[in-house]
């Protein structure tokens, strides 16, 4: 909405000068979530797009923001809060999407796909029971066990990239992470016991602290 208003601006005449800009840019309430309207690729060539020939992949966001508010972290900075839409309302739009442009996978862009855990498996079990055989990933934090992993595998998980910054408790404590190293080893014996495709995981070797 902000970007549309300045290029409104500026096909007005009312930006002419990019010191203009500063004063154009205003404070708005937070996007609702759940008043999403579907994404629109109607204009683009989505096959441009694809990285191989094995499906479709679409981007989608069932969440903004983050719960936790780690100190190396941009996101809970500029998104402020955790913010996540209806899992019941999301299937369905992925439904939409999967008829509209034969998605095949999607590859959600939220920052922290299990935000609230029960959602996330709310989710998986609507796709079950749509039996939408859909893949997808995201990013996720370290609260998973062997028994969740094996339910979102069975909904389609395909990938995960794991937040894991460090396996040291003092640096994680640092880092204001809010998880330990039994947390990290927990997440990732539960998605490689699942069987997943990829487990990816970030790590920030050096952080100011570590030893």
């Amino acid at each position: 909405q902000a970007l549309l208003e300045i290029y409104e601006d500026h096909w007005a005449g009312r930006i002419t000068r990019p010191e203009q800009l500063e004063d154009a840019i205003v404070e708005r309430p937070l996007l609702r979530v759940k008043e999403k309207p579907l994404p629109d690729f109607e204009k683009m060539d989505v096959a441009a797009y694809q990285l191989d020939a094995r499906g479709v992949i679409i981007p989608f966001e069932l969440s903004r923001g983050c719960t936790d508010k780690c100190s190396f972290c941009s996101e809970w900075v500029f998104w402020r809060k955790y913010r996540s839409d209806d899992p019941i309302r999301v299937v369905e739009q992925l439904r939409e999407l999967s008829r509209k442009y034969g998605a095949t996978e999607i590859y959600f862009v939220d920052s922290l796909l299990n935000g609230v855990p029960a959602r996330l498996e709310t989710f998986a079990e609507e796709l079950l029971r749509h039996d939408l055989k859909l893949s997808w990933g995201g990013f996720m934090r370290t609260s998973m066990d062997l028994d969740k992993a094996r339910l979102l595998k069975q909904a389609g998980l395909r990938r995960v990239f794991l937040g894991i910054e460090s396996m040291s408790d003092e640096t994680l404590q640092l880092m204001n992470k809010r998880r330990t190293q039994a947390d990290n080893i927990g997440a990732l014996e539960a998605f490689l016991g699942a069987g997943l495709e990829a487990v990816d995981c970030g790590v920030i070797p050096g952080f100011p602290g570590d030893t």
